[in-house]
Protein backbone atom coordinates (compact mmCIF):
# COMPACT_ATOMS: atom_id res chain seq x y z
CA UNK A 1 0.00 0.00 0.00
CA UNK A 2 1.41 3.38 -1.00
CA UNK A 3 1.00 6.87 1.02
CA UNK A 4 0.43 10.28 -0.52
CA UNK A 5 3.35 12.69 -0.13
CA UNK A 6 0.74 14.93 1.93
CA UNK A 7 -0.34 11.59 4.29
CA UNK A 8 3.82 11.14 4.71
CA UNK A 9 4.30 14.62 5.82
CA UNK A 10 1.32 14.70 7.83
CA UNK A 11 2.27 11.28 9.90
CA UNK A 12 5.99 12.70 10.55
CA UNK A 13 4.78 15.55 11.71
CA UNK A 14 2.25 13.61 14.04
CA UNK A 15 5.16 11.02 14.93
CA UNK A 16 7.93 14.16 15.82
CA UNK A 17 5.36 15.74 17.67
CA UNK A 18 5.03 13.15 19.86
CA UNK A 19 8.78 12.28 20.18
CA UNK A 20 8.99 16.38 20.62
CA UNK A 21 6.64 15.84 23.83
CA UNK A 22 8.17 12.64 25.33
CA UNK A 23 11.13 14.18 25.05
CA UNK A 24 10.33 17.94 26.41
CA UNK A 25 8.31 15.80 29.21
CA UNK A 26 11.48 14.02 30.12
CA UNK A 27 14.10 16.83 30.39
CA UNK A 28 11.26 18.76 32.67
CA UNK A 29 11.31 15.78 34.85
CA UNK A 30 15.14 15.38 35.11
CA UNK A 31 15.07 19.41 35.87
CA UNK A 32 13.14 19.00 38.53
CA UNK A 33 14.36 16.09 39.90
CA UNK A 34 17.43 18.09 40.14
CA UNK A 35 16.28 21.25 41.50
CA UNK A 36 14.34 19.07 44.41
CA UNK A 37 18.20 17.47 44.96
CA UNK A 38 19.71 21.09 45.26
CA UNK A 39 17.20 21.89 47.12
CA UNK A 40 17.75 19.17 49.77
CA UNK A 41 21.33 19.40 50.03
CA UNK A 42 21.05 23.11 50.79
CA UNK A 43 18.38 22.24 53.36
CA UNK A 44 21.18 19.85 54.85
CA UNK A 45 24.05 22.18 54.45
CA UNK A 46 22.10 24.62 57.01
CA UNK A 47 21.43 22.15 59.20
CA UNK A 48 24.61 20.74 59.57
CA UNK A 49 26.06 23.99 59.51
CA UNK A 50 23.85 24.79 62.41
CA UNK A 51 24.77 21.81 64.10
CA UNK A 52 28.63 22.66 64.12
CA UNK A 53 28.11 25.94 65.26
CA UNK A 54 25.47 25.78 68.21
CA UNK A 55 25.39 21.61 68.47
CA UNK A 56 22.07 21.09 69.19
CA UNK A 57 19.55 22.98 67.03
CA UNK A 58 15.80 22.82 68.04
CA UNK A 59 13.01 21.36 66.39
CA UNK A 60 11.04 24.01 65.31
CA UNK A 61 14.22 25.12 63.18
CA UNK A 62 14.35 21.91 61.19
CA UNK A 63 10.43 22.28 61.04
CA UNK A 64 11.12 25.86 59.62
CA UNK A 65 13.54 25.36 57.33
CA UNK A 66 12.26 21.91 55.78
CA UNK A 67 9.19 24.69 54.66
CA UNK A 68 11.42 26.47 52.51
CA UNK A 69 11.69 25.01 48.67
CA UNK A 70 13.04 28.96 46.78
CA UNK A 71 16.99 28.08 46.39
CA UNK A 72 17.46 32.07 46.73
CA UNK A 73 15.68 31.99 49.60
CA UNK A 74 17.89 28.98 51.21
CA UNK A 75 20.93 30.42 50.17
CA UNK A 76 20.05 33.38 52.28
CA UNK A 77 19.54 32.01 54.74
CA UNK A 78 22.82 29.32 54.60
CA UNK A 79 24.15 32.80 54.62
CA UNK A 80 22.68 33.78 57.98
CA UNK A 81 23.40 30.59 59.56
CA UNK A 82 27.15 31.03 58.94
CA UNK A 83 26.76 35.17 59.98
CA UNK A 84 24.23 34.92 63.32
CA UNK A 85 25.47 35.27 66.62
CA UNK A 86 22.97 33.03 67.94
CA UNK A 87 20.03 30.36 67.24
CA UNK A 88 18.20 33.03 68.53
CA UNK A 89 19.39 35.60 65.76
CA UNK A 90 18.39 32.88 63.06
CA UNK A 91 15.23 32.15 64.13
CA UNK A 92 14.12 35.71 64.36
CA UNK A 93 15.82 35.37 60.18
CA UNK A 94 13.53 32.66 59.31
CA UNK A 95 10.41 34.58 60.67
CA UNK A 96 11.41 37.54 58.69
CA UNK A 97 11.95 36.18 55.49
Amino acid sequence: MFISTLERTYLEGKIAGRLEAKLKAKVESKLEAKLEGKIEAQKDAILKFLHIRFKKVPDLILQAVDLYSDPVVLDSLFDRAITCESLTDFIRDLVNI
